[in-house]
């Protein structure tokens, strides 16, 4: 009888251990970790929901970004089964949801919603305008805010679609370069090409102005093995389009070799590509126990002063190093460009309206900006 009886509970688990996933872990108490993933078409159905869960629980990840959410109630559904110490917030595009989904013990949310409202750049962001969370992330050692974005750029190689990705970027740039100039920023997502050259045949990346810029750095290199798998089930083909972007002052703070994609779902989670997503996550850990002081940190910009302020009709520019002054206004429109040799420039803004504007200088070493004001 006790063998009969044995038989029948191994019987009665064997599905249980079957569905069972084991997913590497990834975080530690003592690190931010943060991830982007975009899970394609994302359902209430399993085993793609399934497959989400199990990694989300067992990862160790604090933080993801999301993107291909189909519906808030997908991301409702995803948090019960979650349980109580996660929580999320969707984006409110109704072009496929963006979304974050955060551990509720080191992510508290201080405000959160589309970084462009009432339409601005709705064609560049294909309708997906970047959600932006202000959070206070709370570790054993310390407490810091955190500016969180998330971004699922335009599609696809034809040229149109490559210009709607490079104005979204400007745009993109300008905010966070206007209003978030000394915050701690992250930005996640599926940026949709690459960063060192473009899926858009001969072009350069359409994210050439952040990576120009010593004040910002992406995380995750191009590489001839891609975040996006299309059909390939080891992912051996497509292109390094899902990336982690941050600003210089989380320089220094981030966990060395940490940034990269999450290649063991491959194999952890059956049947990946065509189960979960045709997408790779991509990761990182932060460490601000360590970290240096962002005073600290050398800047490898060229000097920019500037001068009245506020202007009038003239603007005085000193600049180091010859390259272009461009002028920008708060609605990512360039308004002014200028080549310059260097030192001392006049410029003419008598034709702006009042208001807060950013001027840029482009050299063959870097990238300053600052905000500068004009009124009358």
């Amino acid at each position: 009888m006790r063998n009969v009886l044995t038989l029948l509970i191994a019987v009665c688990l064997a599905p249980l251990v079957t569905n069972a996933q084991t997913v590497t872990r990834i975080g530690s108490v003592a690190t931010m970790d943060i991830g982007s993933w975009n899970i394609k078409q994302f359902q209430n159905a399993d085993p793609q929901m399934g497959n989400v869960v199990a990694t989300m629980q067992q990862s160790g990840v604090d933080i993801w970004a999301l993107q291909e959410v189909t519906s808030p109630a997908v991301l409702d559904a995803l948090l019960a089964r979650l349980g109580d110490e996660w929580d999320g917030r969707p984006s409110t595009s109704t072009n496929l949801y963006t979304a974050f989904v955060f551990k509720k013990d080191v992510i508290s949310v201080r405000s959160v919603g589309p970084m462009f409202t009432g339409g601005q750049f709705d064609y560049e962001f294909a309708g997906r305008p970047p959600l932006v969370m202000e959070a206070d992330v709370t570790l054993s050692d310390t407490t810091l805010t955190v500016l969180f974005v998330t971004v699922h750029m335009k599609c696809c190689s034809d040229s149109t679609s490559y210009d709607r990705r490079s104005g979204a970027s400007s745009a993109l740039k300008n905010r966070l370069d206007f209003l978030h100039g000394s915050d701690r920023i992250i930005v996640l997502g599926d940026f949709n090409d690459e960063t060192a050259r473009s899926i858009t045949s001969g072009r350069s990346s359409p994210y050439a102005n952040f990576v120009a810029d010593a004040e910002y750095d992406f995380l995750i290199a191009d590489g001839t093995v891609g975040t996006w798998c299309s059909n390939n089930s080891s992912c051996r083909t497509g292109s390094t389009i899902d990336n982690i972007l941050i600003s210089s002052e989380l320089s220094g703070t981030v966990v060395a070799n940490s940034a990269d994609r999450f290649a063991e779902l491959l194999t952890e989670l059956p049947n990946y590509v065509n189960s979960t997503s045709d997408h790779l996550p991509v990761l990182a850990r932060f460490s601000f126990a360590s970290s240096t002081a962002v005073a600290d940190q050398p800047s490898a910009s060229p000097g920019l002063q500037t001068w009245p302020s506020p202007a009038q009709d003239i603007l005085s520019v000193d600049a180091q190093m010859p390259g272009t002054l461009e002028i920008w206004d708060l609605l990512g429109r360039r308004v002014k460009r200028l080549d310059i040799s260097g030192g001392r420039t006049v410029m003419a803004v008598g034709d702006l309206a009042e208001g807060l504007y950013l001027i840029r200088q482009a050299t063959r070493v870097g990238v300053s900006s600052r905000v500068i004001v004009i009124s009358r």
